[in-house]
């Protein structure tokens, strides 16, 4: 049938499914769906807006706690850096002085070996004749020996105080570096990402008090090092001046000993010339 024939337009509309208030019903229902949608997403806008607004201040907030901490931390490794540093020089410094001490204690028993040997050769050509005492004994040539085991032990443990100074300076340049470059690290920074597990950190390692403990005991370790090496070369010091004055000593006594016995004997030898020239 020809839809544009008479009557069709008719029969169609006979037909509609929709009354005029049916529609004006369906555009209200529209209208107020649309508006709460559109309600709704302003709300979640607004939310959203909020929510990356507090987050943005928290990141910042965070960001700057963080860049507190890492700059107090990067303060606190210089400061025991420092600390380190002075203290190596002083150990460096206090194991070289023991050394020299050291050799001189070892030159003081060669010397003293020399004049042993000195005066044991002039007892034996004077076997038959009246003695004199040694000029060094037995017991001052063992305190010498005994100073020079004291001192190559003590140099050990100032060695060994200084390398851990050392390893623990090492470290703490590492972390100096490391943790001056985050400190200075901004948002506008080159070759920044985001790592994942990065915040994972084994607590195993260290802590904050188990890291300065340990630094703390090696410069106590090396302090009681240095006083106890300063003590032993005050000894040492003493031991050389005891010695040394005793060799004088036992030397004018020798030489006063040799010229009394000598004029003796001339004396002697004199009276025998007067008897028997009469």
């Amino acid at each position: 049938m020809d839809p544009c024939a008479p009557g069709t337009s008719n029969r169609i509309a006979l037909f509609s499914r929709y009354t005029p208030g049916e529609w004006v019903e369906s555009n209200h229902n529209n209208y107020k769906q649309s508006n709460c949608s559109r309600h709704n997403a302003e709300k979640l806008r607004e939310d959203t807006s909020r929510l990356i607004q507090d987050k943005a201040q928290l990141t910042r907030k965070v960001q700057n706690d963080t860049s507190n901490n890492i700059g107090e931390r990067v303060q606190d490794i210089s400061f025991w850096k420092s600390e380190l540093d002075h203290e190596l020089d002083q150990i460096i410094m206090e194991t070289h002085a023991l050394s020299q001490v050291k050799k001189r204690v070892e030159k003081a028993l060669e010397e003293t070996d020399a004049h042993l040997q000195m005066v044991q050769e002039c007892l034996y050509h004077r076997e038959k004749r009246i003695g004199i005492d040694l000029v060094h004994d037995e017991v001052e040539t063992q305190l010498l020996e005994r100073g020079i085991e004291r001192a190559t032990t003590q140099l050990a443990n100032n060695r060994a105080a200084q390398h851990e100074l050392e390893r623990d300076l090492c470290d703490k340049c590492a972390a100096y570096w490391i943790d001056d470059k985050a400190h200075q690290l901004k948002n506008t920074s080159d070759g920044i990402s985001y790592y994942c597990g990065i915040e994972q950190v084994n607590a195993t390692i260290s802590t904050p008090d188990s890291w300065l403990k340990y630094t703390e005991d090696n410069i106590l370790r090396s302090q009681c090092e240095r006083a106890a090496s300063a003590r032993l070369r005050d000894e040492l010091e003493k031991l050389l001046a005891a010695t040394s004055e005793e060799l004088w000593k036992q030397f004018n006594n020798v030489n006063l000993a040799f010229t009394h016995r000598i004029f003796e004997i001339g004396d002697a030898k004199k009276k025998l010339q007067m008897h028997l020239s009469k």
